[in-house]
This record gives C-alpha cells, sequence and structure tokens, in this order.
C-alpha cells in the first residue's frame, strides 16, 4: 500500500508539472514563439522529464536489446532516479507481483508484461515530446496539445490514483 500511495503522488505531480507546461506552452505560442521561450520551455521540460524517469532514445535502446518489456524494465530501472514516475511504477509491480495470492508463473507474468507496457509507454511519450521541443518547426504545432494528451493518457490510461 505505502509502494502505491507513493506511486500516486508521482502519477499526480507529474499530470500537474505537465498541465502547467502546457499552459506555459500555450502563452508563449499565443505570443509568437521565440527562440529564448523555446530554450526556456525546454529547461521547463527537462527536469520533468527527469521526475517521469524518462531514458534518452528509448526506441532504439528497447529495439537493441531484444528483450521482452518487463526484462527491460529490469534492465533500465537502474538508470531512473529512485522518486521518479517510472521508477516507482516498476517498484509497485515488483511489490505487487510477490503478493502470495498471486498464483506463481501465472498472475505475477500477466501483471508484469500489463505494467511493463505502460512504463514503456510513458518512456516513448516522454521521449517524444523532447524530440518535439528540440524540434523548432514542431512547437508552432500545437505542442501544448501534445502535453495534454500526455496529461490526459497519465490520468486516466496509466493509473488512476486511488483514495486514501
Amino acid at each position: 500500500m505505502r509502494a502505491e500511495a507513493l506511486l500516486d503522488r508521482a502519477v499526480s505531480q507529474t499530470t500537474a508539472d505537465l498541465y502547467a507546461l502546457s499552459a506555459a506552452i500555450r502563452a508563449a505560442e499565443h505570443r509568437g514563439l521565440s527562440d529564448a521561450e523555446r530554450v526556456e520551455l525546454q529547461a521547463r521540460f527537462e527536469p520533468l522529464a527527469v521526475t517521469a524517469g524518462a531514458l534518452a532514445d528509448v526506441e532504439g535502446r528497447l529495439d537493441e536489446s531484444g528483450l521482452e518489456l518487463d526484462a527491460f524494465i529490469d534492465l533500465v530501472s537502474s538508470e531512473m532516479p529512485a522518486d521518479s514516475l517510472s521508477r516507482r511504477t516498476w517498484d509497485w509491480v515488483k511489490v505487487w507481483a510477490a503478493d502470495p495470492d498471486l498464483i506463481r508463473g501465472e498472475d505475477e507474468v500477466k501483471l508484469r508484461r500489463f505494467w511493463a507496457a505502460r512504463v514503456v509507454g510513458l518512456l516513448r511519450r516522454f521521449d517524444a515530446l523532447g524530440r518535439m521541443l528540440s524540434d523548432e518547426s514542431a512547437i508552432e504545432q500545437g505542442l501544448d496539445e501534445a502535453v495534454l494528451r500526455v496529461a490526459s493518457w497519465l490520468a486516466t490510461e496509466y493509473k488512476q490514483p486511488t483514495p486514501a
């Protein structure tokens, strides 16, 4: 329960940070985005990506590893900050997979696969946002909406925080 509470706080905080970033992008785009504003938005995104546990070139690394998603997450989880959303998610999954009420080799495998896909989805989305922010032409093409889509996905598809 403690691991899930930590995860829920991370989901809520990351979602709130994404909404704030989207509002800042929208305000900057409204006036027309200068190079200085673009650099400022990139600087604002970087700590958010770290907080989410984003990895550089996640797609290439995943393809190169040839591993199943859960084995890949096991491999790279040590690279994620301990308090990051992706790491907290995987820590929670490992605790849950060790539940003695689960059927060993069946329920735990399904659980790990399900959540590994979610964690990889999170990593892919943050990687894509980072690339969009660094691409000058993409900034003018609805970056604020792209950030909102990730925030919405987190709150609805990734993990809905459970009531205390």
